[in-house]
């Protein structure tokens, strides 16, 4: 199985547990507003709440792969940061482990 880099990665899905919390308190809320008890502005901002819950995952910047995986190694950058791993065999297991330790590590600073 190979990767590679700058790959749209999938979004995040939403955060279900706050999102029926939020929902739950807005239909309360607003159940109480139509007997007269609650005032419609506590539905509206859980309301709210609720939406911008739901609609955070897509309104999110979508992340890019940062690794890389080939026939000729592992490779992984991050910002100015770049690492690369070669020799790296298959075992049984499925694991990636390395024959040697053929570490590379570039780092560029600002000057």
């Amino acid at each position: 199985m190979t990767s590679k880099l700058g790959t749209e990665l999938p979004r995040r899905s939403v955060a279900w547990f706050w999102f029926a919390v939020a929902a739950s308190l807005a239909v309360y809320f607003a159940w109480g507003a139509s007997d007269g008890t609650h005032s419609w502005v506590l539905s509206a901002i859980f309301g709210g709440i609720a939406v911008l819950i739901f609609a955070e995952p897509k309104l999110r910047k979508s992340e890019q792969e940062t690794i890389q995986v080939d026939e000729i190694g592992v490779l992984r950058v991050d910002g100015t940061v770049h690492e690369q791993f070669n020799g790296m065999t298959s075992q049984r297991s499925g694991s990636l482990l390395p024959t040697k330790i053929p570490f590379e590590r570039t780092c560029s600073l600002p000057s």
